[in-house]
Parts: structure tokens; sequence; C-alpha cells
């Protein structure tokens, strides 16, 4: 499958890794050095802009950049014939914009794909969903660099709703996103921890509603650039692969 990608930098450099039977065509982003240098390394186009990149021979592109990145490209995207696969979801945070989105990809009749990120379970949460979800809470662990900050205790540093909390923190908490979008906005509560004792990304999710509790806990570890964690990346790698493949889980 040949794939275009936005953004240069860690998801894009495991996907080139990892990712078999795909072929990078063509690569964008803002940092030039950095793209020239990505494009080189994987033997791609450089494309100097995203018009450029969006007249690329591409089945899919792929956007690996950031939450301002999905409201800049992501409808300039589906117009031009692509699907899309959203890996920066804080970028989908806005209900109003997404809703647009998705409308603009069915008229087009084409596919936005968002990974399952650095968690799982989320077959079970929109199962839930058929039924009533009560709540969904989200408690996120992460080493305070990654954050940003400097503590010397466990410390509860946000409390409130996943667009507060991308806000925030918006290349750290795309878990919240894809939680609210999967299982409604109005039912997510975020809890963000920066523990110095730790050197994981843990999240820990809970849902209560008629289908009984379900609670998950990933504690991950995290990917070279330190605020990811390795399995967001591998999750993009193993769409994509599903993509192509006859039988889906």
């Amino acid at each position: 499958m040949n794939i275009a990608l936005i953004g240069c930098g860690n998801i894009a450099s495991i996907i080139a890794r990892k990712a078999r039977n795909v072929r990078i065509v063509a690569v964008y982003d803002a940092d030039e050095q950095r793209k020239n240098t990505f494009a080189a390394q994987v033997g791609a186009h450089a494309s100097p802009d995203l018009a450029s990149l969006l007249e690329e021979d591409v089945a899919l592109v792929v956007e690996a950049a950031s939450p301002s990145a999905v409201r800049q490209t992501a409808q300039h995207v589906i117009k031009a014939g692509k699907d899309l696969m959203v890996m920066s979801v804080g970028g989908l945070v806005d209900p109003v914009f997404r809703s647009q989105l998705i409308g603009l990809a069915r008229e087009h009749n084409h596919r936005i794909y968002i990974p399952s990120g650095a968690i799982g379970g989320l077959d079970a949460i929109s199962a839930a969903r058929v039924g009533r979800i009560d709540s969904i809470t989200l408690e996120t662990r992460k080493p305070p660099g990654s954050l940003g900050l400097t503590v010397a205790s466990e410390t509860v540093v946000f409390e409130g709703t996943p667009q507060e909390a991308i806000a925030r923190y918006p290349r750290n908490i795309n878990v919240a996103v894809t939680l609210s979008i999967i299982g409604g906005d109005d039912r997510v509560r975020v809890t963000i921890i920066a523990d110095p004792a730790t050197r994981n990304n843990t999240h820990r999710i809970t849902v209560r509603g008629e289908v009984g509790t379900l609670t998950f806990e990933f504690a991950n570890e995290p990917s070279p650039n330190q605020a990811t964690s390795l399995l967001a990346g591998y999750s993009a790698v193993a769409l994509l692969e599903r993509i192509a493949q006859p039988l889906h889980f």
C-alpha cells in the first residue's frame, strides 16, 4: 500500500521501521531539514507543501504531526480523494469540527482511521455504548519530564474534561480524546498525575454502565521522544497492516 506522511517525527520513524507491505511515497513536515533527512532515509519524495503531497498517487495519508496539523490538513486530505489516518487525535476534540470532517468523508466516500494509540479495549467500550454508559474515568500517570515538569513527589497536575486536558497537554493526552469519541464526549473525566517514581506512561480506564464495570490498565514503555508511548506508534503499524487484510478483529 502506498502512503504519504504528514509529520516526520517519532511516529513516522516507527512506521518506516516496522510497517510491512507499506511504501512511503511522499512526506511533508514544517521542519525542512527533518523532512529532507527523513525522506532521504526512506526513499520518499520530500513534498514542498501539502498541495504537492496530495497530488501523489497514494490511497492513504497518515497524519503524525500535531493536533493543530489535523485542523489544518484533514479536510484537504479528504477533498483530495484520500483516506486519512489521524494519530494526533487531540485535533478531533471539537465535536463540531469532528462532525464536519466525518460528513465530508461520507460525502466523498472515504474513511478516517484512528489507531487505538496508547490504550486498548476500545472494542469493548464501543460495544458497551450500544447500551448505557454512565461514566468513563481516565487516570494517566507519567514521568514529570514528559509533561515538561519537575516535581519531587507524586502530584496531580490536572483534573477535568478531555477538551481541557488536550488544551493543556496537546502532545501527551490523545488517549482522553479517543475515549471521548468512542464513549461519548460528556461522559469522560481525566486525571493526570506527574510521578517521579515511574518511568512508564500508565493509563487506567474505568467504564461504568449497563453492561457492568470495565477496567483496563496499561503501563507503557515510552518511545524515544519520551512523550509518546511506544504502543501508540505500534498501533499505527498494526492498523496499516490490518487495513489491507481480509480478516478484521
